[in-house]
């Protein structure tokens, strides 16, 4: 950092006893070396009670310094890591508060006892100082091994490597619990360029993270196309130990190239793609309830009940889209519905536009191994999904019907998986590879 004149620079430095008989060269000058070395910005000084006046009468010393006194409120409180931490956290975090950047912040953890030492590099690293500091020099043959006078040297150091590492850490349970957007912000990129601020040791570990929050996101909002791309970026990438968890697995990947292919055109392709669709999409409705999100996890509920309908009816060579009248079980179940008095009026061009529940009958129709099932979902999930789902907030509802129904909703999805796994075609492999590895 730039230590010379700098009304944002701050210099925080632990106080501590020296040796008492000879104060003056062990603590006193030190301790204005220190503070002359710089930056010359605002100083802070954190003495115990014991040393408050030590501090004190340093400040008289350097009357051209702004030098402010902030000692550990309780006496012995200098001998508690926690106490210390706390304090020491707490002048920092209100110093950042007034507008002084971390990185123009450094901290001289040289005096002081054991836990005011530590304290202070704890909290100036937790809170990403620019610079760490820490006065050395040849040591006195003595039970105290102190720094002999005049020989004192300053060492520094950037704390950026701990920094990235709490970074990584807090990236690496964003990303476990669905929050990929956020872990995104820590680390956007993986390529060099994106990769140039941080510590060499801390570059494959930022590249993964990046990675890995950019992939199972684009995933997780049902970008397949995106997602799927990225997949090729994944051999150039180092993955460390403890990343491993969140590499997708080869039926992710599969999985995953099935469904960036989008609608195909023919029929039998048609209804394999949206069985796809109805597994990713149930997949995504529990890690939608897992991560406390039950009102989009009803919205997906419902989805999946359509899909697993369009899909069959895709094997049947309809599309709910556009169904052919003509086609003679079409015909025979518009005469059934005829008769019944529910005439089925939804017309484009001549096509049929068909909703679930019309599916679901049509398919029950056609004799179809679903469409039992699908004609009596209430039946087979416990619920009326329909009228759940209808009575959303996301829907048409004014406040939120899921809130204390987190059991229910559970269910439902258990459910929706054994409805799933009636349809014939389905492939098992599917049911597995939906599901993000490290949110099962």
């Amino acid at each position: 950092m730039n230590e010379g004149a700098d009304s944002r620079a701050v210099l925080l430095l632990t106080v501590g006893t020296g040796d008492r008989n000879r104060l003056e060269e062990t603590l006193l000058t030190p301790l204005a070396k220190s503070i002359e070395a710089g930056p010359h910005g605002r100083v802070i000084l954190v003495p115990s009670p014991a040393t408050a006046a030590y501090a004190e009468t340093i400040r008289q010393r350097l009357p051209d310094r702004a030098i402010e006194i902030r000692p550990i409120p309780q006496d012995g409180d200098e001998y508690d890591p926690d106490r210390c931490f706390a304090w020491m956290d707490g002048v920092l975090a209100e110093v950042i508060g007034q507008g002084h950047p971390p990185e123009s912040i450094v901290v001289d953890f040289t005096r002081g006892t054991k836990s005011m030492s530590a304290a202070a590099m704890l909290a100036g690293v937790s809170r990403g100082v620019g610079w760490l500091r820490y006065v050395d020099g040849v040591r006195q043959q003595d039970p105290r091994g102190m720094v002999q006078a005049g020989t004192e040297r300053m060492r520094q150091v950037q704390p950026a490597l701990a920094t990235v590492r709490a970074q990584l850490q807090r990236a690496l349970s964003l990303i476990a619990n669905g929050q990929f957007a956020a872990a995104a912000n820590l680390f956007p990129g993986w390529r060099a360029d994106a990769l140039a601020a941080f510590p060499e040791a801390a570059r494959p570990a930022a590249a993964a993270a990046a990675w890995f929050a950019a992939f199972w996101g684009d995933w997780d909002r049902f970008f397949y196309a995106s997602a799927a791309r990225r997949l090729a970026e994944l051999k150039d990438l180092a993955i460390p130990t403890e990343w491993s968890s969140f590499l997708p697995s080869q039926k992710n990947q599969a999985l995953l190239e099935l469904l960036a292919q989008g609608l195909p055109t023919d029929f039998p392709e048609k209804a394999r793609h949206s069985r796809c669709l109805a597994v990713d999409l149930l997949a995504n409705a529990e890690r939608r309830l897992r991560w406390g999100q039950p009102e989009d996890a009803l919205q997906r509920a419902y989805r999946v009940l359509e899909s697993a309908g369009q899909a069959r009816l895709f094997t049947h060579g309809l599309d709910s889209e556009a169904v052919d009248p003509t086609h003679p079980g079409v015909k025979e179940w518009l005469e059934y519905k005829k008769r019944k008095g529910n005439s089925v009026a939804s017309r484009l061009q001549g096509k049929l536009t068909l909703g679930r529940e019309h599916v679901a009958s049509l398919l029950k129709r056609l004799k179809d191994p679903m469409g039992e099932a699908l004609s009596n979902p209430k039946e087979r999930l416990g619920m009326d999904v329909t009228t759940w789902r209808n009575l959303s907030i996301l829907n048409h509802g004014f406040a939120s019907n899921t809130e204390a129904h987190h059991e229910e909703l559970r269910r439902l999805l258990q459910g929706l998986r054994d409805l799933l796994r009636k349809d014939p075609d389905l492939e098992e492999w599917t049911i597995e590879a939906a599901r993000f590895p490290f949110a099962p």
